[in-house]
């Protein structure tokens, strides 16, 4: 298992309407994933890995749960982040907690 957080620069919670959660929060290239039913605000399957989003205070929560090849797990926030910042309009980062 492994956890991120995504963030504002100014580090607080990119926040953006929950209608469009599944076209922000699902990569847009390089992942094959769906929305899935579970816990978090959202949540999908990229094959046999599942992702889930918990907006917190300061940042999106995101818990990657089972086996991804080395460095995918950070490519899969990095292209997020992206995509978050692309909404809200303003510069996000992403923190690995190891």
């Amino acid at each position: 298992m492994a956890e991120y957080l995504i963030r504002t620069g100014a580090g607080e919670w990119p926040a953006f309407h929950r209608d469009r959660m599944e076209s922000v929060l699902i990569p847009s290239e390089g992942f094959q994933c769906e929305p899935v039913e579970g816990w978090g605000d959202f949540r999908m399957s990229c094959g046999d890995t599942t992702v889930a989003f918990s907006g917190e205070m300061h940042g999106w929560q995101v818990v990657i749960e089972g086996a991804m090849s080395d460095g995918d797990g950070d490519r899969l926030v990095e292209i997020i982040t992206r995509q978050v910042a692309a909404e809200i309009g303003e510069p996000c980062e992403w923190v690995r907690y190891d």
